[in-house]
């Protein structure tokens, strides 16, 4: 009887172990997570398969910024009051083009995505019609990007050794509010302007590979 237990205890074992999944068996690798950014292939992120709360953070910044400019950035002289430095006069390149009004003392002042201050603010230059505002640029030290949004705001180098960078485009909707180049279609529709531009990467600066979509 002892014998039989014991036996009855080892099949139980056994079939125990049979239903559980075999040593030499792997279980299938999870599918890849779909892609919020297919850059260059588009310059928009993909919203639908982001986190949603990266998406709310960044709509919140978009909104945000947006909401701050049109407060603290009414006109160029007030910017310039608020110490962005910059003149269009400088800008050696066909008209009409984007132009960057920037503060260097917004640096390393240890605020990042501050709509109160971002460290430059974006112009469209099309004279003769006055200069519009469609941007806040933030910037970082490379390799420090924030965590806030972070798989949906397109940080990306504009060639300066040390920086990286990300727009908050004043358009109508997110998806182009935070494109990775500036959306010209969109801005068209918002400011009812045409925003075609002759020499897109003029002011690109230097373009090493991997990084030859500036256009700012």
């Amino acid at each position: 009887m002892s014998v039989s237990l014991k036996r009855m205890v080892c099949v139980g074992v056994t079939v125990v172990a049979a239903c559980a999944v075999p040593a030499n068996a792997q279980e299938p690798a999870p599918a890849p997570a779909p892609a919020v950014w297919n850059f260059p292939a588009s310059i928009y992120p993909d919203l639908t398969v982001a986190p949603p709360e990266d998406v709310a953070d960044a709509n919140r910044l978009w909104v945000r910024s947006k909401r701050s400019a049109k407060k603290l950035f009414p006109t160029v002289a007030a910017a310039r009051k608020k110490g962005y430095k910059g003149h269009v006069s400088k800008i050696n390149r066909p008209k009409p083009f984007f132009f960057h009004l920037r503060n260097t003392k917004l640096h390393d002042d240890g605020r990042e995505l501050d709509v109160r201050h971002p460290e430059a603010i974006v112009y469209w230059y099309d004279p003769p019609r006055p200069m519009v505002l469609v941007a806040f640029m933030y910037r970082v030290r490379e390799g420090s990007e924030p965590a806030y949004a972070r798989s949906v705001l397109p940080w990306h180098s504009h060639c300066d050794g040390w920086s990286v960078v990300m727009h908050t485009w004043f358009t109508n909707d997110l998806r182009s509010g935070i494109a990775r180049k500036p959306p010209r279609p969109e801005f068209s529709e918002a400011f009812g302007r045409d925003f075609g531009d002759p020499t897109p990467d003029s002011a690109s600066g230097c373009q090493p590979k991997g990084h030859d979509d500036h256009d700012d």
